[in-house]
């Protein structure tokens, strides 16, 4: 791969990762105001969280462009060292987020419910709803 197809390859990563961010403060957000307004029944899924970790593309740009710019910069000297650390951190957030909007739903007396959509998958987290009145069969 040249360097130019590889650079396009890795502008539309950072842009797939941006939406995916957004994506996911999209739902952070919904689920808040379904809480907020007391829904009987909230779909929430604990491994939307871990599109956060596509923000390691965002470091990566930085990381780039620090070394584009200066090589002997300590940004770019301790690149492995701030992935490392930023990808630990993103899982950290993602499993916290996922057990704050938990305890939520047991704070605000919701019960969680199967969902019956949900596919078996490899991917970390589980689709599930929370319902108001307890689950229905």
């Amino acid at each position: 791969m040249t360097q130019k197809n590889a650079q396009i390859v890795f502008i539309v990563f950072n842009i797939l990762a941006f939406f995916a961010v957004g994506y996911v403060i999209y739902d952070i957000i919904r689920v808040q105001n379904a809480l907020l307004v007391k829904e009987t029944i909230i779909h929430f899924d604990t491994g939307i969280n871990y599109y956060l970790l596509m923000t390691v593309f965002f470091i990566l740009s930085g990381i780039q462009y620090a070394g584009l710019k200066n090589k002997e910069s300590k940004l770019y000297k301790n690149a492995n060292l701030i992935l490392v650390f930023w990808f630990i951190f993103i899982l950290i957030v993602a499993n916290l987020t996922s057990y704050y909007f938990v305890n939520k739903f047991e704070v605000a007396g919701y019960t969680k419910c199967a969902d019956s959509r949900e596919i078996s998958r490899v991917a970390k987290g589980e689709s599930s709803f929370y319902t108001l009145g307890g689950c229905q069969k």
